[in-house]
C-alpha cells in the first residue's frame, strides 16, 4: 500500500487499512521528572501521528515526527510503531513564502500505551516512561468553540504544523517550523483563553535533553515574539505570528477516515452538492475577491483579497444544514463577517452580505459560484 509522508504542515497523506483502534488518549505526554521535552500523539482510525519536541547537541530546540500504525493489544492497551523522521529547509513561522522541506530517516520509534494512562516510549537510543501532561485538568475538555485536541495545519503550507490541547479553558500549543538557516525549531504558546482566543509570548527554550542523551534541564530563552490563536469552532481557526498575515488552520487528516471525521466534534450534514471550491467578488465599503473551499462536513477555509487596500485575509467558517453560510475573515488590519446562502438549484451560486467587525466601517454584498457547478 502506498504511503506518502508529507509532515503535517505538514507532510502527511497516510493511506492505511480501515480497521479502527478505539484509542482515545490523544494529547500531550511527558515525564514530570524530566521536564522541558515531550510529545503530542494522536490516533485517527488505526493510524498514529506523533511529534517529539527535544534539543540538538548544541542545545537548540529540534523536533522529530513519526507516522505509523496503532494496534489494540486488548484491555485498553495500545502499541504504536513508526519511522522517526527529521525535516529541514522548510517554511519559518514568520515567512509567507512556502518552502518544501527535505526529510531523512533517524530510526524506529515505539510507544506502548497502558490502560493506566502511563506509556513507555522507545526511541532509537533510549527508553522513557511518560504520562499524560495534566497542565490544567485533563478531565475538563475544550468547549465546542475551542480547538479539540490534536494536530492542525494549513494544507498550502506543508512542512510545519501545530499541536493543540485545551484543558479547563487553558491552551498548550506547540508549533514546529524552521529557522532562517533551514534547521528545524519549535515554540510554545500557552495561557488562559478568553473565549477561544489568546495572544501571548511565543516561548522558546534551549539546552534541554537530546534524542539520545541523558536528562538536562531546559532554560527559557528571552524573546519579544508573540503568537495569537482565534477559533470559533472545534476544528478550524486562525493563528498569527507577530503582525504577519494570519494563517487559517484546520484539523489534519491522516488516518484515511471518511471526509470530515478527523474532526471528533462532528460535522454538519450538508447537501452532497455543496462541497467544493467557490470563487467570487464582493463590493461596498471595500471591493475584492475570494476563494474558499467547503469540505464534506460544511467547514469553510480560504482567503479574501481586498483590491481597494491591497490586503489578504484568511477566511474560515461553517455551512449549516440548510445551506446558509457564515464566514469570518481576519487580517493585519482587522476582520469582517460574510453571511449568505448557497442555492443548490442554480449551479451552487453563493450570495449574501458582508460586514466589517467594526460596524462603523460598513459592509456590502458578495456573490460567486462553485467551480464546475453543482
Amino acid at each position: 500500500m502506498k504511503k506518502t509522508l508529507l509532515v503535517l504542515g505538514m507532510l502527511l497523506t497516510l493511506l492505511m487499512p480501515a480497521a479502527k483502534a478505539a484509542f482515545t488518549a490523544n494529547g500531550w505526554y511527558w515525564n514530570p521528572s524530566e521536564s522541558g521535552t515531550g510529545f503530542m500523539f494522536e490516533a485517527q482510525g488505526n493510524a498514529g501521528f506523533v511529534a517529539f519536541f527535544l534539543y540538538d547537541d548544541s542545545g537548540k530546540p529540534v523536533w522529530y515526527v513519526s507516522s505509523g500504525q496503532i494496534t489494540d493489544n486488548g484491555n485498553n492497551a495500545y502499541r504504536f510503531n513508526g519511522t522517526l523522521q527529521y525535516y529541514r529547509n522548510g517554511q519559518p513561522a514568520g515567512s509567507t513564502v512556502y518552502k518544501t522541506p527535505t526529510a531523512s530517516t533517524v530510526g524506529n520509534v515505539r510507544i506502548d500505551f497502558a490502560a493506566s494512562g502511563l506509556a513507555t516510549l522507545y526511541l532509537p537510543s533510549r527508553t522513557q516512561q511518560v504520562t499524560r501532561f495534566d497542565f490544567a485538568g485533563i478531565g475538563v475538555a475544550a468547549s465546542r468553540t475551542q480547538p479539540e485536541t490534536g494536530w492542525y495545519w494549513n494544507p498550502a503550507e506543508g512542512g510545519r504544523g501545530y499541536a493543540i490541547e485545551v484543558q479547563n479553558n487553558r491552551v498548550f500549543l506547540a508549533m514546529f517550523h524552521y529557522n532562517s538557516d533551514g534547521s528545524p525549531t519549535w515554540n510554545i504558546l500557552q495561557g488562559p483563553l478568553s473565549g477561544s482566543m489568546l495572544t501571548n509570548e511565543f516561548e522558546a527554550y534551549i539546552g534541554g535533553q537530546t534524542l539520545s542523551g541523558a536528562f538536562k534541564a531546559a532554560t527559557k530563552r528571552a524573546g519579544n515574539d508573540v503568537f495569537s490563536m482565534r477559533f470559533s469552532e472545534a476544528c478550524a481557526g486562525t493563528l498569527q505570528f507577530n503582525a504577519t498575515v494570519p494563517v487559517a488552520v484546520r484539523r489534519f487528516s491522516f488516518g484515511q477516515l471518511p471526509g470530515g471525521q478527523e474532526c471528533r466534534a462532528g460535522s454538519v450534514a450538508i447537501s452532497s452538492k455543496i462541497p467544493g471550491t467557490y470563487r467570487g467578488n464582493y463590493s461596498g465599503n471595500d471591493t475584492g475577491n475570494y476563494s474558499v473551499y467547503i469540505d464534506a462536513g460544511g467547514r469553510v477555509f480560504g482567503t479574501v483579497q481586498s483590491t481597494r487596500y491591497g490586503l489578504t485575509f484568511t477566511a474560515s467558517g461553517q455551512v449549516a444544514a440548510d445551506g446558509t453560510v457564515s464566514v469570518s475573515t481576519l487580517g493585519t488590519a482587522g476582520g469582517s463577517v460574510f453571511s449568505g446562502t448557497i442555492n443548490t438549484s442554480k449551479s451552487c451560486a453563493i450570495s449574501g452580505n458582508w460586514q466589517f467587525l467594526n460596524t462603523s466601517q460598513g459592509g456590502g454584498t458578495f456573490s460567486g459560484n462553485k467551480d464546475g457547478g453543482c
